[in-house]
């Protein structure tokens, strides 16, 4: 049964709910309050796709009728005519985007569609003023963003109407750490922020709005990387530092859990891999007559994202012991992965060893999970001992 959540924003000020769609099947449903007449709401989407979950979304957006609608980026990971036709249904003249990653190829068209001649721009609705950026342009000194977003940022402080400045952009600048520890992708933030975040902070922007993350997220008030208030409230009151929130979940597949956890599997391997440590990122078919996943190292139709980093941990005289973090759950993820790279687990038979272990297992241990509490919010680290067997203790 898909369940949803919907944050809700109050800007007090301006009486506007801002309402961030968002769908998890697996979380607890959570209520939408109510709108009068008089209040304003604007929706923000961020990574929609065209699934049962994305088009509930959609039904929503619908049901509430929000004035405008923000789409962060990631516009349904398809073609642009497929995403049209959905969106379009919502009516384009309300719509504002934002260009993500998966979106390069079709910018042209899509900025076209919405009459749109470049992918950084701004609007005002009410007392805001939203700034759309484009984290995959150049965001550099002097470089021709760079130089529309401080002059725009001018104007918004010398018009007295102005109340709120909200940024929106695809990439996050502010995430977890193991986001920026693991996934190659998204180490760019690190960058962005260093590049755009003391123009923002030196020109007062209250929020940050931002998708790519399969997640929903959201900070205290920070300057650059100080955080300026962690009283655990949702209301603010002139906290001098912006609020960032990441909402990429209209549809896409969830990234990770709602409370951040690490895992960390030992294997022990045939073969020595290409490098001491790496990061890999395949993508896996299954085939379901055969319970098993092979590895492409190009996207193909009904192929899953898969991304695990390992290093070596010990070698031995005939084998190699690695320790393996996985950043995405894929159906013998591990396995097929290693395999891809020449490194067969021990004793698996199915990926490529040439023999069985004698108690028919296979030579892949989860060692350790690490997550916080969902109710005492404490850090929870199980580690679990490795088997009693001669390589297992020869390498740990």
């Amino acid at each position: 049964m898909l369940r949803k959540i919907l944050l809700v924003l109050v800007i007090i000020q301006c009486s506007t709910f801002f309402v961030i769609y968002s769908t998890f099947a697996e979380e607890d449903n959570l209520s939408q309050p109510d709108m009068t007449d008089s209040e304003k709401n604007i929706a923000l989407v961020g990574n929609f796709v065209p699934n049962e979950y994305g088009l509930k979304v959609l039904e929503n957006i619908e049901k509430n009728n929000p004035e405008h609608i923000f789409f962060l980026g990631d516009l349904g990971y398809d073609t642009p005519e497929n995403w049209f036709t959905f969106s379009d249904r919502l009516g384009k003249e309300r719509i504002s985007v934002v260009i993500g990653n998966h979106d390069r190829e079709d910018a042209k068209k899509i900025l076209e569609h919405y009459g749109l001649n470049r992918e950084f721009y701004s609007i005002d609705y009410e007392n805001i003023h939203f700034i759309i950026l484009a984290s995959d342009l150049d965001y550099t000194k002097n470089s021709e963003q760079i130089k529309f977003l401080e002059d725009d940022l001018v104007k918004a402080n010398n018009n007295s109407k102005i109340k709120w400045k909200i940024v929106l952009i695809h990439k996050p600048m502010i995430y977890k750490d193991y986001y920026v520890k693991n996934d190659p992708g998204l180490t760019n933030g690190i960058a962005l922020k260093e590049g755009l975040q003391p123009i923002l902070d030196a020109y007062g922007v209250d929020m940050i709005i931002s998708g790519h993350v399969h997640l929903y997220e959201r900070s205290f008030p920070l300057k650059f990387n100080n955080v300026l208030t962690n009283n655990e409230k949702y209301t603010y009151i002139n906290p001098e530092g912006a609020i960032h929130v990441i909402v990429g979940t209209a549809g896409a597949d969830k990234h990770h859990n709602q409370y951040p956890q690490t895992f960390e599997d030992w294997a022990v391997v045939k073969n020595h891999p290409p490098k001491e440590h790496d990061s890999l990122t395949h993508f896996l078919k299954r085939n379901p007559k055969q319970n098993k996943s092979y590895a492409h190292t190009k996207e193909v139709p009904e192929s899953k994202k898969a991304i695990l980093h390992y290093r070596v941990l010990k070698k031995m005289d005939r084998y190699i012991a690695l320790e393996i973090q996985l950043e995405t759950g894929r159906h013998h993820q591990i396995r097929t992965q290693l395999l891809h790279i020449g490194s067969v687990i021990k004793g698996d038979l199915k990926y490529g060893a040439s023999r069985s272990n004698k108690d028919g297992s296979i030579s892949l241990h989860a060692r350790k999970i690490k997550f916080i509490h969902p109710v005492s919010k404490e850090e929870i680290a199980i580690t679990a001992p490795t088997p009693i067997d001669v390589i297992w203790n020869a390498c740990c």
